[in-house]
């Protein structure tokens, strides 16, 4: 049986079917933009003519009737990609083979429990072992990677040096850095137990974004965000598409960039 939810202000949900779909696409689009720098070589490689068919899946997937077959495609193309280099890929490129390629064995995916646990599951496991070896290198709850980041990082990873002196490692860096540790731990746990709490899954969507923001990483945020909003059965309202979109855009110049020259 579906999952159904009570509408709240903030997260609203319309069609289960199409606020779900509209989430997976977002994911898509995330690993395409997430490529870009590849697509933008001078020669016609493997990788750029793998994103280019990811680029035209994309597309395809608002044709109704060729929607599976793009979703396919677009996988496909993933699929050899990552298999070309998968011993240098990134993170954001394993957690989208391993989370999204399995989609081509169901037709109709947003019914099916198997796949809805199993990114669910995968999610949970993921944001706990991140959370384990934060915990685990201690420079989070010390504060010392948050110091770090203030003295040395780009325009948007200095977002916070207004809490500390220049140089120091303080206590509101040891707060923000034990904060997003704990947290991350909690959704992790949220997952695992299927608890689909949509204030819970509000607030990450907020953290993820601000995340994004500091370190100038959005497209693997973005990523974050439509396998949560898939993992909880929520779907993505429109608004949040456009708001992941806008993200993307400005993620491609440079959001550092950005706020260094017109901030």
């Amino acid at each position: 049986m579906l999952y159904t939810v009570t509408m709240v202000p903030l997260l609203q949900r319309h069609s289960y079917t199409a606020s779900m779909q509209l989430a997976l696409w977002v994911a898509m689009v995330s690993i395409v933009f997430q490529q870009f720098d590849d697509f933008m070589m001078p020669h016609f490689t493997l990788n750029f003519l793998t994103i280019a068919g990811m680029g035209v899946a994309v597309v395809m997937y608002w044709i109704p009737t060729l929607r599976y077959l793009s979703v396919a495609a677009f996988m496909a193309a993933l699929a050899v990609s990552f298999g070309k280099d998968w011993y240098a890929a990134a993170n954001h490129t394993w957690l989208a083979v391993w989370t999204l390629v399995p989609v081509v064995l169901f037709a109709r995916w947003w019914e099916e429990e198997w796949y809805l646990h199993y990114i669910r599951l995968t999610l949970g496991v993921v944001m706990i072992a991140a959370a384990l070896q934060k915990i685990i290198a201690g420079t989070y709850f010390d504060g010392s990677y948050i110091a770090w980041m203030n003295n040395y990082g780009s325009t948007t990873e200095t977002m916070f040096s207004f809490l500390c002196a220049p140089g120091e490692v303080c206590g509101w860096y040891a707060l923000l850095g034990a904060t997003s540790v704990i947290w991350q731990f909690v959704v992790g746990l949220f997952l695992l137990a299927g608890w689909k709490n949509l204030y819970i899954l509000t607030v990450e969507v907020a953290f993820l974004l601000t995340v994004g923001l500091f370190a100038d990483e959005m497209n693997f945020q973005v990523l974050n965000i439509a396998l949560l909003c898939m993992a909880f059965r929520f779907g993505m309202p429109h608004w949040l598409a456009y708001i992941c979109l806008v993200f993307l855009g400005l993620d491609l110049i440079g959001i550092s960039d950005l706020v260094a020259t017109y901030l």
